[in-house]
């Protein structure tokens, strides 16, 4: 779970979460994975998912970054459709972005129900975008990668 990272990738702890702050962060994950499990629950076909977010250099594991931030980092699970990710990074670098996978982020949402064992034939790829390629340092959005970003999942989604 991602809501309040305690550790980083590679499994090095950066921060202490006391059980109040546990107990909060499960109401609200509880309450996601439900929305999900219903959204998913009885679909018949192929369900891709994409987990987006973004990160901040600054803000990003004190004194942990072992190497080279990317410009986007994509995150899959074990078992991930190969296909899927080589598809994301060919397109990503195409538009001239650095890319990485499983770093400095790992993984991919997948809801509840289907890692419980239900029939789903479901595809997660979380892209992670560096904030300084899609906001310009004022709050103002950089169109060009959004519209990037927005290419790059429908070509995933012409190959699902």
């Amino acid at each position: 779970m991602g809501f309040c990272y305690e550790r980083v990738y590679d499994g090095t702890k950066i921060k202490n979460v006391t059980e109040i702050v546990k107990e909060k962060t499960m109401k609200y994950y509880n309450r996601h994975h439900a929305a999900l499990n219903r959204a998913v629950s009885g679909f018949e076909g192929k369900i891709m998912f994409f987990d987006l977010h973004s990160f901040e250099e600054e803000l990003l594991m004190p004194g942990v970054k072992t190497r080279e931030l990317p410009d986007i980092c994509l995150g899959c699970n074990s078992g991930f459709h190969e296909k899927i990710m080589q598809t994301a990074v060919s397109a990503f670098e195409y538009f001239g972005y650095k890319v990485s996978v499983n770093y400095p982020f790992s993984g991919s949402l997948v809801p509840n129900i289907v890692l419980n064992g239900a029939n789903a034939d479901i595809c997660s790829l979380m892209i992670e975008v560096n904030k300084p390629l899609y906001l310009d340092g004022r709050g103002g959005v950089i169109g060009e990668t959004v519209e990037n970003v927005r290419r790059v999942i429908r070509c995933i989604c012409s190959i699902v």
